[in-house]
């Protein structure tokens, strides 16, 4: 290919990574030559060369969940756009395994994105002694070092409290998601604070972020209390399984 365009292979690899600085001349010219030979560029092999693989790992584990479902095309489109490819793993467990994560070393990935998934400090570790950038989608933990990205929960579902008690409503119920995730915990901060200066206990369900779950707890509460005022899913799959149970 640089033999038939003239150039160097660097130049050859630059043409072919998005964003690189390459004369308009000599891109001409090798895009001249790859139609001629009906040359396609190996990603993996531009990688060893500029030591950039153009590759982000992205993580998740409920992939049921539709928010989640939309998030991953809208993660691989953007990405796309701007030049990456998405290694994308889906894991079963709760917490991503150190199995898992051979994967993104394996492709040297640029960095890694973890949505609903947890991640031990051991993976972490590992990941940031091969120089893999980690950013959180929709949670963060304070306990390892990764970049966040997640909205102000608290505030969000205070506005929720203060719609619903302007409604009149006062027996009201909380449906958790996983409790051992920033967002859950956030938005049962946010709800309960907000009633409870308000003189209302809202009752609180573990729904685990799961349709069965919350359909479950829902269910048992009101054969065992009553139907409440309203009902707070912390997602909107335990507000569905909340709904369900409602209509039952």
């Amino acid at each position: 290919m640089q033999k038939k365009a003239n150039v160097s292979q660097s130049t050859v690899s630059r043409v072919f990574t998005p964003g690189a600085s390459v004369s308009e001349k000599a891109k001409r010219k090798v895009l001249q030559a790859a139609e001629e030979l009906g040359y396609r560029p190996n990603a993996l092999a531009r990688g060893l060369i500029t030591k950039k693989t153009g590759m982000v790992g992205l993580a998740m584990k409920d992939i049921q969940n539709p928010f989640y479902h939309e998030i991953l095309g809208m993660f691989s489109e953007k990405l796309r756009k701007r030049g990456y490819t998405v290694l994308f793993v889906y894991t079963e467990n709760e917490e991503i395994q150190q199995e898992e994560i051979n994967h993104f070393l394996e492709y040297n990935v640029e960095g890694v994105i973890v949505t609903d998934a947890l991640l031990s400090s051991k993976v972490v570790t590992r990941l940031h002694d091969n120089n893999i950038p980690i950013t959180l989608f929709n949670r963060y933990d304070k306990h390892l070092s990764c970049n966040s990205v997640y909205c102000d929960n608290i505030r969000a579902s205070k506005e929720i409290a203060s719609y619903l008690y302007a409604q009149g409503c006062e027996d009201i119920v909380f449906i958790t998601g996983k409790i051992n995730t920033s967002t859950s915990r956030d938005r049962q901060l946010g709800f309960t604070s907000y009633l409870k200066n308000k003189g209302i206990d809202a009752a609180i369900l573990e729904g685990d972020y799961t349709y069965e779950k919350s359909y479950h707890v829902t269910n048992e509460y009101i054969k065992n209390n009553r139907i409440p005022d309203a009902i707070f899913g912390a997602n909107d799959i335990t507000a569905l399984g909340a709904l369900d149970a409602l209509k039952k």
